[in-house]
């Protein structure tokens, strides 16, 4: 597995998608922004308490225009969550996942991305001792398919199905595809996937339905 190459016709369908529906998240203004943070963090709420035990979450600290889950953190942390950020590898272009709390600096890492400021001898978490993880992504269709940056971080991470944990989308309902995305074998698809209007669980018959 391996981040997608250029002269790959299916990369290249992927890239234009990716253009379409960077332009649509990005079209968003300030104001429904705030709005639909507010009621995502509400619809990931309910849908987490409906999983018993979801208590150790990996999540991710947002790059612009992807749904902002800071206030979601708080009240996370609040209610007693574990939570989780990813970290970049430099040398290798691995990543992990570091505890992080209310106190955690944060810094720019690789590709710019905010991650946490490690202690000397932070020991990263293990795939299997993570519940849930919340993950941007720049499309979804109602099979619970994803498009994400290409990296392929969460793919190569998470690539043991024997230790992955529930993987829930976060994004807008403008990120949707009406069309199957084109995916790879390695492309791990949704588990759950919350919007604005509410959440949905890809069970196996891909019900399309949102849940408020």
């Amino acid at each position: 597995m391996s981040q997608e190459s250029d002269s790959d016709p299916l990369t290249e369908s992927k890239a234009q998608l990716r253009k379409v529906f960077k332009d649509r998240r990005r079209s968003l203004d300030d104001e429904v922004r705030r709005t639909c943070h507010s009621a995502i963090a509400n619809h990931l709420e309910i849908l987490l308490a409906a999983g018993n035990g979801l208590n150790n979450l990996a999540v991710y600290f947002s790059s612009p225009d992807e749904v902002d889950l800071a206030a979601w953190i708080d009240s996370a942390w609040s209610a007693g969550k574990h939570l989780y950020a990813p970290v970049i590898v430099q040398v290798t272009g691995q990543m992990d996942f570091y505890p992080i709390n209310a106190t955690t600096k944060i810094e720019r890492g690789r590709f710019n991305l905010r991650k946490p400021v490690l202690d000397d001898g932070a020991v990263p978490a293990l795939p299997e001792n993570l519940d849930a993880v919340l993950l941007p992504l720049v499309s979804f269709d109602t099979r619970g398919g994803r498009l994400g940056m290409g990296g392929g971080f969460y793919d190569r991470y998470f690539a043991d199905s024997a230790t992955r944990p529930w993987m829930i989308g976060v994004a807008y309902n403008i990120q949707h595809s009406e069309h199957r995305l084109p995916a790879q074998p390695w492309d791990i698809p949704l588990d759950a996937l919350v919007t604005e209007s509410g959440y949905r669980i890809f069970a196996a018959q891909h019900s399309a339905d949102l849940k408020e």
